[in-house]
């Protein structure tokens, strides 16, 4: 698991995650783990720099084992994940 900054304040946090009832937000890139209970997918989540609100929440990964293990974001809040992909996908 990494975690990030952007200049509001605001922590991206990335890591895996094998839940199928994970929080998704709407509008989420992806709404479902693509790896199913076996292997897991990367996940990323944005929490509100005062940390009361998950301000968004997506699954990243495909068929296969996807885990993000590094996160940065720049100054546009642009978030950038780095890890492995079983999937081909990270």
């Amino acid at each position: 698991m990494a975690v990030a900054l952007d200049d509001s304040g605001n922590a991206y946090v990335t890591g895996k995650t094998e839940s199928a009832n994970f929080p998704i937000t709407v509008g989420a890139l992806q709404q479902t783990c693509g790896g199913g209970s076996s292997f897991g997918d990367a996940f990323t989540v944005r929490v509100s720099a005062d940390g009361t609100r998950l301000a968004s929440v997506t699954f990243l990964g495909g068929s296969g084992e996807d885990e993000g293990r590094a996160i940065a974001v720049d100054h546009a809040d642009n978030a950038y994940l780095a890890g492995t992909g079983g999937s081909g996908l990270l």
